[in-house]
Parts: C-alpha cells; structure tokens; sequence
C-alpha cells in the first residue's frame, strides 16, 4: 500500500540531509504516484478525455464549490491510471481520490433527447378540470444525473468541526529532530558554545484508518463516501489517511479482505489491518449501511472485534435510523466509559441502561460483558461524530447512544417492531393494505418518490430521472430503501446496461399496488412525471410521444400504434389515465381494449410474474433480500450535470475557509497595490510603529491611519510596509478612496478575486464581500488599504463590520484621529532627506545635501523631485539652486491664486524646475501633461491618449496623440523628469494632485481652456456606448472618477453629454443607485441652465433623474420628472410619437407605485393600441408595451385578459430574441403570475419554477431578478400546499433582496410580507406577527395610507393576529382595508373580495356568527361573479358561509355547500393540499394577498 504523508517530517524537510543519498520509501512512493498521475493525464489528453476537458480554475479533485466532484464527473477523473490512484491522503490537503474514481465506468443507461421547437409555457387547457388539467410542458431539456442537486453531504463544515478533538501534534514516531533556534541561542549566551540545539519533529497525533462497505449500495453510497473521505483529509487532523474497500458480500466461508481502490488492487486478509503500525496512534473509520451479507451472518461484527482489541473503532452508518432495524447491524444502547485517549475498544467499560427497547421494564441497569467489545454506531451527523470524537479523544469520559455488541453471540436486545410483524403476516393481503404498510414504515420521502414512480414505466434509467425531476432535494438512499422495500419486483428482461440502453422496463409494483399510489397523489404531479419521460424517451420509443401528448389533450389526442417496445410503457399509462379519470377514461377504455386484443400474451406473462411475486412483495423485513442485480442497475456510472441551482442560496457561511499556506508564500490575493519604490528612503521608526500597531489585536474594528499633509509620503509608507510584510497576510488589497464610485469598483473586484458566488454589480458584490472579510471566509488574514480616504463618513460605511483582519488608512484629513489608531507623517528628517537625495547622487556633498534639503524644506515629494533632476541632467547643486530660487518666486507669483500652503511652495518650484525643461525641449510632453492635469489624480488608460480623431487641440499635441511613436517619446520624457507616475503593467499615468494644482496654475486661461476641450474629447471618444453590456463596466468605472472631477457635466458638447448620460445609465445598471441618483441630479441642474428643457439631452438626463428618485421611494418628485418630459415630448412631437410613449411608460410606472392602477391602466392601453397601429403587434417596442399593459390589467384584476396578452406576447418574444433572453423570462413570469392569480396553483408553480431555472442559468445565480422570482415562486408553492418549500425559498428570495438593496425597498417589503404569511403557515405566529408588523409600517411609509399594498399588508397582519387570539385588532384592521381597498379599487377587486372574506371570518371568531354568514354570502355572489365558481378563493368563501351557516343552526344548507366547496377543492388543488385536508377537518379557510409587483 502506498503512502502518502502531510507532515514536513514525513518526508524528510525535518533532516538536513533529506536530499543526500538514496530515496527513502515515502519518496520513492510519491514518485510513483506522481508518475501515475503524468501519464494518465497525458493518455487523457491524447484521447480527448477528461483531464483535457477539466476547467482551468478548479482545483485537482474538487468541484467549484470546493467539495469532492468524484460523484459529479462523467467518468475517470484526471489522474487516473491502470491501476487507479492511491487513497492515501496527506493531511490537511483534502485531496483524497474518492473511490468513485477509481472504478471503471459502465455504458450509460439512456440520453436525453432535444426537444422540438420552443416549447410553450402553459398546458393546452382540457374541458371539465378547471381549465387546467395538463401540466405545463417542461421549458428546459431533462438531464439524465440521477442525483443532480442532491447533496449527499448536508453539513460538511460542522462535520469538519467535529473531527476537532483529534487535531493535535505529538512529537515524531521516528525519533527525528529538527534545531531549535531560541535554545541553541540561549546555550550560546550561558556558556559561549554554538553547540546545535534540536527538539523533536511535530507531527499529528493519529493515523486514519477508513474502511468503506463495498458492498452491494457502495455506488448508491459513493457520493456520501466520496464527500465525508474528502472532509477529513481536509480537516487536517491526521498524520496519514488510508482507505480501504471491505467487500461484505462474500458468503459466510470466505474470510473477509480488504483492498485498495482500483480494478487492479490485490486483497489483502481483513484481520491484518491492525498489525501495521502502532496500535496506540492509530483510529479506525467504518463507513457501511450494514446490508450485506457478512452482516448478517456476523462476519463483520467478528472483525469490528478484533480490530476494536487493539485500536480504537467507530462504525459510521449511512443510513438514516430508522432504516438500521431493516440492515444486518444489530445495535443496542448502552454507555461507555474510557480511561485514556484513542484508547482500544476493548479497554471500554459498557453499563446498558434499563428496558432498552420495549425489553422487561423490571430489569434495572447493568454492566456489560467484559469479553465483549463494543463498537460505537453514528449516523453521519455532525452533533453525533462530535459526541463520539470528544469521548474518543478522552475531552470527556463518557458516552452514550447506540453500540454493536461484538465477539459475543447475537442477542435479542429489542421487541419485534409492528412493522416486522405485520410483515409476517398473511400473504392474502390488499393493495390498500400493502401500501398501508409500506407508507407507515418508509419516510414521507420515500413514499413520495413510490407515487410519482407509479406514474412510470421502470427501469434504473427511468426512475432516476424521476427521482431528480420531482424530488431534487431526496438523496441516493431513499431509491435504496424503496428498492429495498419489496414493493417492487422484476418483471422483464435481467435489469443492467444492456436493459437499459434497450429502454426496457424491468420493474413493476406488486398488483393493485400502482393503482393505489396514484390515488394518493396529486395529479399535476402524476400528469407531470409521464411528460417527463415521453421528453427523455420519446426519440427512442416510437409512438410514446404521441400517447404521452393524450395528456394534455384527452379528447383530441390520437392514440398510437402499440408495438413491442411501446407496451411495457403503455401499461402504466393506462393507470394514469385510470387515476386521472374525467375525460381520460375513454382514451383508458380505447388503450385497454388495445393492449388486451393485441398483446394479450404480455399480460399473461407479466400476471404470473406478479402472481408469483406478489406472496413476496413487502414481506421481508431485511435489506439483504434485495435483487443484486437490480441495484446493479441503479449504480451505473452517468453523464454527471449539475442541477440548476434553485431556492438553496449560497451565503458567504457556505464557502470554506481557506488555510495551509507556507509562511514564505507570497499572499493568494494581492490586488490593486502600486509597485514599490525602489527609492524608498528612511521612515523606519513609522513602520516599526504601524507593524506593531497592526500586529496587535484580533479585529479591524479600530483601523490604523497614517495622516499628514500632501507631499509627506503617506501612501509610500504604506506600499513600502505591504511589501514588507506581504508575507504576513493572505489578501492584500489596496483600495481607492477618494470616490465612494472608486472604493466599490475596487470591492467588486476583490469579491471577484475571492471567487465569492455574486455577480459584477456593486450593491451585491460590496455587501457580499464586506460579510466575507468579516467572517474570514475564505482567508482570515486580510490587510485592506484605504488610500486617499479624506471623507471620512462615506469610507467608513465600506469598512467590514469587525472582522480578524486589518485596515490600515491614509488620508489628509485629521478627523481620522477621532476613530483610528492614528500615526501621524511629517516631512523627513534631516538624514533621511541627505539619505535619499545621496541615493540618486551619491557623489553629492555633505554639506550640499544639507542645503538642498533646508531649501526643500524636508519635503518627501520635493526632494525626491529635486533627486531625479540632479540625476538626469547631471547640473551641479549651487546652480539647481540658483534656479530654484528663481523659480520659487516664480512660483510665489503665478500660484498666488492655486490655493497653495506655504510647505507645498518649495514642490512647486522644484517641479517647475522640469517643467521649464520639458516645455523647451519636448513641447508635446508638456501639453499632454497639462491635458491629463484636468483629468482625476487617477489612473488615466494610456489608451485613452492614443487616438485624435475629432479631437481639437495644439498641433504639437494632436501630432503626438496620432503618432505612437512620438507619443511614445513624449511619455518617456514625463517618466525621466518623474513628473508623473507610469505603470507599464496596467498601461496608465497618473499625477500626483500638487503636481496637477502647480500645471493648472501656470496654463494661460485661453489655452487651459483648449487643453481642456481637448482633454473632454479624448474622455468621449473612450466611451463604449453601450453601458448595459457588463463587459464595459470596468471602463466606465475607470472613467467615472474623470467625469466627477473634470467638470465634463458643464461641457458644451452633444458628444460629452452622451458619455455622462451613458454614466448614469451604468451607475443604474451597475447597482450605484446613490451615485446614479448624484450624477442624475447634476447632469439635469447644469444642462437646464445652459440648454433648457426643450433638449432631448437633457429630457433623457430628467427621465434617468425621476427613476433615480422612484428607486429612493421618492415617488411624487419622480412623477414630476416624468410628467414634465411626457408633456414637454408630446407638445413638440406628438402624442403618439415613440419618444412621447417612452416618457408616459415612465409616467404609468410612477402612477402604479402611487396607487392609481386605474389611469395607470388608461394609460399604457391608449399607448399599446397606438404602437400596434403604428408599427404591429411583433414589433419589440409594441411588445415592450404589451408587457406594461397585461401589468395594468392584472394590477386592476382583469386576470383573464392580463393572461391572454401575456401569452400572446412571450408567444412573439420567443420568435424574435429566443427562450432565454431576458424580455422572454420577464414575460413567462407574467404568465405565471397570471395563472396564479386564476386559481391555476400547479400551472404557475411549474411555470415560474422552469423560468427560475432559466434565469439562473443564462444570468447566473447571483443575477438580480432571481430574488423576485424567488417570491413568487415560494408564493406559488405556498399557493399549491408545500409550506416548508415555501418558507425556504422566500427566506433565500428575503436575503437576497436585502443584501441587494437593504429592507426599506419595494422588492424587499413584498418579499417580506409573503415571508411572514409563510411564517404564519407553518405555525410560527409570533415571528409573522412581528415581521408582519414592520412590513405593514414599511408600506406604509413607503406608500402612504391609500396605496393598495398597505392595506393588503393589513390583510395579511390580521389573519395571524386573529390566529393568535387578537380578535378585536384583527377586525379592525380588516375593517380599515375594506375601505381603503373598496374606495380605491372598488368592491369587486380581488382584494376586496379577499379582505370581505377575512373580515367575515374576524366576526365568526368574535362570535357574530349572523354578521359573518351576511357578509360571507354577500362576497360569494360577488367571487362567482368576478372570479368563477371553482376560483381557490370562491371555494375558500362557499365553505366558510357552511361553517356560518351550521353556527346558525341551518344544517341542510350548511352541509351542500360545505360539500360543494370540498369537492371543489379536491378538483382544483388534489385530496392532499393543505387546504383541502384543513376544510375536511372543518378548519375555516383564510385569504392572503400576494402584492402583485408594480
């Protein structure tokens, strides 16, 4: 067995001699393996495989997500060779080859097939069911992953957690030392002998020996394997990590092996394992789900006790605890005590406790055989491996839980379970009782998957389809236990790939027993599945198609040929529609007489084969007797996609911290920091000091800040002390602060750098990345520089909130000292001044560096200027001076009026000491200086200065700018006199901002203006124009700072004013809605001014002004805007003139978010029917008006037309821009809305699930509509009965929504009242009414007291309130919104109808029962009218009036209408939705709003 250690010591960096001589074996082992891996990467590449195919940023071995991808690849991973890598890991690293890995792939069971055409979203409606029988088509193509988004490890970081205990370091086993510095330092002191001290090696405490169950599930159990292998090598606890497979499915004669990973690894005797190293440092892992054989005849418990005799043992059991009485693992609960750490089993002292499991209550507790050895038994659960590992590293003495007795003869330490003895009973029994039983002893899981399957034809391709289709989230084991569970049995051919790739059916349930499943499910869901498998199959299977379209379509379907291979799918058809009934049964009719006149043979045969299983079917209450090959079937290797994520949010909390890197490695992340200064000079007490400073303390809570006027050198003290220690952090990164635009395009890019799962937009990267540096996820060391940071308020609101790393500040500005460790920088010493002009001059005198240095005042920049100048030109020092002092007078003159300080003088004379050079001998450079000194002291792109076309400017300039090589000379001119600062990496130049104040000073008012038209020119022609495209969002960013402090807002020019109206836009689209609100504003204040309202300009700059407003809930000034353009836009153009219709679409939107959904709707159906007159009803800008009219007629209630129009529209959405643009999702998600608000729950979960799916998949899952998708989809799984569901998506919709954009926005409120109604449902009443509370007054804050989102938020308060026994609150709540929604709406809204109905309810809790049965009637004949009689909300009204009516004592009445809305119920929702079980119950019904986005 190879081995590979982690340690330093094992591989011999402990021993100066490690490289000399031969290679020890660890590294004649790690040779070999390094050898393997080359050429297997290297055949992989040659072949195509996957080693050529692996993305480029994934580490080796894992997943994006940072987890063990071996479950999650289509075949041999990279590094794969004949004889399969070694599973030996190095500790610490997590880089295990999982054994997934290593075994061979099989053929695949089955592929997808591509769909025909687009698909349409909505189901073709069927006469008699509502309008809704058939589900909505799937929108995205079906995936063959068995197991896709199913996480076979559901907490792998407290797992990690839990290994703790055992992380400790013990001196080397091998006697190696290493020297000890300090005490060979101290023996020098004491006796004056530099004699070699050493000390022993470190290393861990244990070895880790895992031994994974490759029995008959070990591929059903290789994803959860794989993982938790994975995690442990990434906890770094263990010296050395070696796995092992234990086949326990050899027959009872056969002694057990193990075996290394690999179809080519020898068997070596299980017995032997503990023989190998030494016993005392030494922890052994069994991951099993105890089914095989050598279970159950004892044979692994015999050697769990000779190992446990000589080493410490636990069992790990993968499966979940109520499956264990089902497996050959006998357990028994006991409490064990322990004398020592990672001491024997044997060594435990065991007491059980009494009447364990149902046994003789007068039987007390007792101590355990001392000949036995008991093993403890976990599940794979975080709190239980804690437990375990506290007790086995000796962190506590005792523990308790259950334990496999071993080495002694099996005992009956339980009473036979129920479902063991019903298992036994008569084989004469039902289906109803078969699946009676089965339902009481599976998990609801478990029992779900058995129903959507009953609507399958099966084989193992098949059923795993389904699994991931309508269970995402169930996991490998619970296909096992159904298997496992003898509902099923084979019917066809041997199950295999050679089956599967035949698409033949080789399962079926016992007889009766499908029929029976189907009964209990819903049928969207039954509706579903069989759609699901005619799309992956029906390329294969002719005619499959064709029956699976009789679906959606009973009465016109056409029913197809029955051939051979068509059949076996046939036969569960026929039940479906059975199940289904309705029109289905004359379509069942005509398949059943066509299966029984054709293939009348098929039925005979599979009749027998039930016959024959049915005396079998559910009567084994074991594992073992589970079909081998059938779960052979089940364990084929796949085409591994991952699933889209959906409702599981990725949190910062999810990413692993990072850790391990050597101490002279430079940091993993460095961004951002300026070269160093080879020329730096001195400041060597000021590092000290900010080196200890920032050594100190574990938070950056108090930032430390270098503060001082310009020119001292604050930001070189700081890039100096980053180079220093760079070392000493593992991000580093260096942050421009005189903008807040700058500090968060600099955020964003460092959450891009720490691969945070958020996308480019500011307002969620910033957030995402300040709550992963506070976390230290995933480093926690982190130094951020703040540079230039002279606005003190808005760079502390980028600060992380506390947080284990630093912040270091620098900035003019004194208030810093307030808040920070504050070190103030003052001009150099006197040596440190001779020091550095000594360095460019080192011939200059003492005395002459003395003078200079008096005459610079000390000052860092000037002396530095002053050096460069001696340097290059070589002029003596009394002349520099001489004409220093000339031009320090000069200096005095001309920048009287530049706002200098009396210290900055000498910088400016040293300066136009150059300048004066420059202008005489290279005009050029100068004015391109010049130029630049008008733009930000920030990097400006060179690229910027490398064109002049449309340019104006001096001829010496233009030349240049349109000469690379002469403009190539001009920069190489600035960069010799360092008059500005040149990075040839990032291709930039930058002044120093003395530097720009001294150039604008001199330059003449006439050509300062020229040279500043040229500089605003240059700016324009850099402009990507299309601020949309995230891919130009790092260029406006760059620009941006240049636009704020050029004054380019102020330029007369059309060309300029798109480049800051294009700002703007990005500023919008880049998530900066406080920039994009301060550049609107300007933009509109300076070009009414000049150009008047009447410029298309500036009628865009007010437009992007009043959306500015509208984001800052600011609705009434945004109305303004926008009314003001529209009539300005009309007078001039035409009310129907497009530019006029694009200003009323923004007047419609202000007039929705101020309640008026009336003149709302007026408005955009005059502006939707003159764009179809105008251009047709396919034109996009017509579409784009049709999508804000169906918005109007929904938020009106017209649910009908709203529909219609939104399908018609995706319907030409789909044509022009494809299924995944975005206009198209916004449209499909209309129409789920749509259906929903028709009382079509399962239509618009589906619909609004697939278009969740699609958004994430073509934004990704960070993109910022997710979050409203995300509410509605949980609304609509509120809608269709999955609370739990529901709660958890609304939970990830409501953070996502904050982190965005903060709690006080319209996303964020709806998103919290539909969580707080989620809340509310699955019984947790005192956080709804709480959070429910808040959002109420957030409406109405927002809002005001007559917008109809207050009083639905009202609604939705007073259902929990009157829950909660707070009746009188309740009531006049309702009563309040009523009302509002009655004089704003009108009486016959949905909301109103809505309200009315929950008001009835308040009094029926009060106990006027006659006022509630008045109005609950009154509202019924107002929800027939308006809404139809099978609405959700009809039915919820006609129960309620029974339950009024039966208080009243009208009993006959009562119990019709009672009847009436039930069986309604059952129609529309299914016998199992909540709210059909609830009014079953007589459980009154309640009504919530959804608050439809505006």
């Amino acid at each position: 067995m190879s081995e590979r250690t982690g340690d330093p010591a094992a591989r011999g960096s402990g021993r100066p001699d490690a490289s000399a001589g031969s290679p020890v074996w660890h590294e004649v082992s790690d040779a070999i393996w390094l050898a393997a891996q080359m050429n297997a990467a290297a055949l992989a590449a040659d072949e195509g495989g996957p080693a050529a195919l692996r993305p480029p940023r994934e580490a080796p071995g894992r997943s994006a997500g940072g987890e063990s991808s071996g479950a999650d690849r289509a075949g041999p991973p990279e590094g794969d060779g004949l004889d399969g890598p070694s599973r030996d890991s190095p500790a610490g690293t997590g880089q295990a080859t999982p054994p997934s890995a290593t075994r061979t792939p099989r053929a695949p069971g089955s592929g997808t097939s591509p769909s025909d055409g687009p698909p349409d979203p909505w189901p073709r409606q069927a006469t008699g069911l509502n309008g809704h029988a058939g589900p909505a088509r799937l929108l995205l193509p079906v995936r063959r992953d068995p197991f896709a988004g199913v996480r076979p490890l559901a907490d792998r970081r407290r797992l990690e957690q839990a290994l703790r205990p055992f992380k400790r370091a013990v001196e080397s086993r091998r006697g190696e030392v290493e020297l000890d510095a300090e005490a060979t330092a101290v023996r020098a002191v004491q006796d004056g002998l530099w004699l070699p001290q050493t000390r022993p090696v470190p290393e861990r405490w244990l070895d880790l020996d895992v031994v994974v169950d490759d029995g008959r599930l070990a591929a059903l159990n290789r994803p959860t394997t794989d993982r938790f292998i994975d995690c442990l090598g990434a906890v770094g606890a263990f010296r050395m990590i070696r796995t092992h497979l234990l086949d326990t499915d050899t027959g009872e004669t056969c002694p057990l092996a193990l075996r290394e990973p690999g179809p080519l690894a020898a068997a070596r005797p299980a017995e032997g394992l503990t023989s190998r190293g030494r016993r005392d440092r030494r922890l052994i892992f069994v991951l099993t789900d105890g089914i095989g054989d050598a279970w159950h005849s004892g044979a692994a418990q015999r050697l769990l006790a000779r190992w446990g005799r000589q080493a410490p043992i636990v069992v790990i059991n993968l499966l979940a605890r109520r499956q264990w009485r089902r497996t050959g693992l006998t357990t028994r609960p006991a409490k064990l005590y322990t004398a020592g750490p990672a001491i024997a089993n044997r060594l435990y002292r065991a007491r059980y406790p009494a009447a364990p499991f149902g046994g003789d209550p007068g039987t007390g507790a007792r101590h355990a055989d001392g000949s036995h050895v008991h093993v403890p038994v976990i599940e794979l659960d975080p709190g239980q491996l804690a437990g375990w590992a506290g007790f086995a590293a000796a962190r506590r003495g005792d523990w308790y839980g259950a334990v496999a007795v071993c080495g002694a003869p099996p005992e009956s330490t339980r009473a036979p379970d129920t479902a063991e003895t019903e298992e036994a009973s008569s084989t004469d029994e039902s289906a109803t009782e078969i699946v009676r039983r089965f339902r009481a002893a599976v998990s609801p899981t478990v029992y779900a998957l058995a129903v959507h399957l009953a609507a399958a034809p099966l084989n193992a391709p098949v059923m795993r389809l389904v699994q991931r289709t309508m269970l995402p989230e169930s996991r490998p084991s619970d296909l096992v236990e159904l298997v496992g569970s003898g509902l099923l049995h084979r019917v066809g051919p041997e199950p295999g790939p050679a089956a599967d790739a035949r698409d033949e059916v080789v399962f079926d349930f016992a007889p009766g027993v499908r029929d029976e499943l189907l009964a209990g499910g819903r049928r969207s869901d039954t509706t579903r599945v069989l759609t699901t498998v005619a799309l992956h199959l029906g390329d294969r299977i002719a005619g499959l198609r064709d029956l699976a379209g009789m679906v959606t379509a009973p009465e016109r379907g056409e029913m197809p040929e029955l051939t051979r291979e068509l059949v076996p799918f046939a036969v569960p058809v026929l039940h479906v529609f059975r199940a289904l009934a309705g029109p289905y049964l004359r379509p069942a009719r005509a398949l059943d007489a066509k299966l029984h006149d054709k293939v009348d043979h098929y039925y005979g045969k599979m009749q027998d084969r039930q016959d024959r299983a049915a005396g079998e079917a559910g009567r084994t209450g074991s594992m073992q007797s589970l079909d081998i090959a059938a779960l052979d079937a089940l364990t084929g290797p796949e085409d591994i996609v991952k699933a889209p994520h959906l409702g599981v949010g990725v949190t910062v909390r999810d990413i692993p911290e990072k850790v391990g890197r050597k101490a002279d490695e430079p940091p993993p992340v460095w961004g951002n920091v300026p070269p160093q200064n080879i020329s730096f000079t001195g400041r060597e007490e000021l590092l000290e000091q900010l080196h200890e400073r920032l050594s100190q303390g574990t938070t950056a809570v108090l930032p430390q800040a270098l503060h001082g006027m310009g020119g001292v050198g604050k930001s070189q003290i700081a890039i100096e002390y980053v180079y220093r220690h760079m070392a000493d952090y593992d991000v580093i990164w260096w942050i421009r602060s005189e903008r807040p635009g700058q500090i968060q395009q600099d955020l964003a890019e460092l959450a891009a750098e720490l691969d945070l799962p958020v996308s480019q937009e500011v307002n969620v990267a910033v957030p995402a990345v300040r709550e992963a540096l506070r976390l230290g996820r995933p480093y926690r060391n982190w130094l951020l520089v703040f540079d230039n940071a002279e606005e003190l308020p808005d760079v502390r609101d980028f600060f992380p909130t506390n947080g284990p790393g630093k912040i270091l500040v620098t900035s003019r500005n004194q208030e810093w000292t307030k808040v920070a460790n504050s070190l103030e920088v003052d001009v150099f010493a006197r040596e440190e001044s001779k020091a550095l002009l000594r360095l460019r001059g080192p011939e200059l005198a003492d005395a002459e560096a003395d003078e200079l240095a008096e005459v610079l005042g000390d000052l860092p920049l000037a002396i530095a200027q002053a050096g460069v100048w001696l340097a290059e030109t070589g002029m003596p020092v009394d002349e520099y001076l001489q004409l220093f002092r000339e031009k320090h007078e000069k200096a005095t003159e001309l920048l009287a009026d530049a706002a200098l300080v009396a210290n900055e003088l000498p910088v400016a004379a040293a300066w136009n000491v150059s300048l004066d050079r420059l202008r005489t001998s290279d005009p050029a450079a100068l004015q391109l200086l010049q130029v630049c000194a008008f733009f930000a002291p920030e990097p400006i792109s060179l690229r910027m200065l490398s064109g002049a076309r449309n340019v104006d400017g001096p001829r010496e300039l233009i030349e240049a700018l349109g000469d690379p090589v002469r403009r190539g000379r001009a920069i190489r001119a600035i960069n010799r006199y360092a008059l500005a600062r040149i990075s040839h990496k990032h291709n930039t130049i930058m002044l120093h901002r003395l530097v720009q104040r001294v150039l604008v000073g001199q330059i003449p008012p006439g050509e300062a203006e020229e040279l500043r038209r040229c500089g605003y020119q240059l700016m324009a022609n850099f402009d990507p124009r299309d601020p949309a495209l995230p891919a130009n969002w790092r260029r406006y960013a760059d620009l941006l700072p240049h636009v704020h402090y050029s004054g380019i807002v102020g330029f007369d020019d059309p060309w300029t004013r798109r480049l800051v109206l294009n700002e703007i836009d990005f500023l919008f689209q880049w998530g900066d809605h406080r920039g994009f609100l301060e550049l609107a504003e300007t933009a509109v204040k300076t070009w009414t001014e000049t150009l008047g309202e009447g410029n298309e300009q500036v009628q865009e700059a007010m437009l992007h002004l009043g959306r500015a407003l509208r984001l800052q809930g600011r609705f009434e000034e945004a109305y303004g805007h926008h009314v003001r353009v529209r009539d300005l836009r009309a007078e001039e153009h035409g009310a129907d003139d497009e530019r006029t219709i694009e200003a009323q679409r923004f007047v419609t939107a202000d007039l929705r978010y101020l309640g008026q959904f009336q003149q709302a709707l007026e408005y955009d159906k005059r502006s939707f029917e003159a764009l179809r007159r105008m251009y047709g009803e396919d034109d996009p800008i017509t579409l784009q008006q049709a999508h804000l009219y169906a918005i109007s007629l929904r938020l009106n209630g017209d649910f009908r037309a709203a529909c219609d129009l939104d399908r018609q529209t995706y319907r030409h959405l789909m044509n022009i821009f494809g299924e995944n643009h975005g206009r198209t999702l916004s449209s499909l998600a209309a129409i789920a809305v749509d259906e929903m608000e028709l009382g079509h729950f399962d239509v618009a979960r589906d619909l609004t699930r697939q278009n969740a799916q699609r958004l994430e998949s073509a934004f990704g899952s960070s993109f910022a509509g997710l979050a409203e998708s995300l509410t509605a989809f949980s609304v609509m799984e509120r809608k269709a009965g999955d609370h739990e569901r529901a709660l958890d998506l609304s939970t990830e919709a409501l953070e996502r929504y904050n982190e965005r954009y903060g709690g006080y926005h319209p996303g964020s409120i709806s998103a919290a009242l539909n969580h707080a109604v989620n809340l509310r449902q699955v019984g947790r009443l005192g956080d709804s009414i709480h959070l429910a509370r808040v959002t109420a007054q957030n409406f109405l804050r927002m809002f005001g007291p007559d917008h109809p989102n207050t009083p639905s938020a009202n609604i939705n308060l007073a259902v929990a309130l009157r829950l909660n026994g707070q009746l009188e609150e309740a009531k006049k709540l309702d009563e309040t919104a009523l009302d509002v929604l009655a004089r704003v709406l009108g009486v016959d809204h949905p909301r109103s109808i809505v309200c009315a109905i929950n008001l009835a309810s308040d009094h029926y809790a009060i106990g006027n029962v006659h006022e509630a049965m008045e109005r609950d009637r009154e509202t019924l004949e107002r929800a027939h009218r308006v809404l139809g009689e099978e609405h959700p909300t009809a039915l919820a009204c006609m129960f309620n009036l029974g339950l009024d009516l039966r208080a009243m004592g009208e009993e006959q009445e009562a119990d019709v209408l009672a009847a009436r809305a039930i069986d309604g119920m059952r129609r529309v929702h299914g016998p199992q939705h909540a709210a059909t079980t609830a009014a079953q119950e007589g459980v009154r019904a309640d009504c919530d709003i959804y608050p439809i986005p505006v």
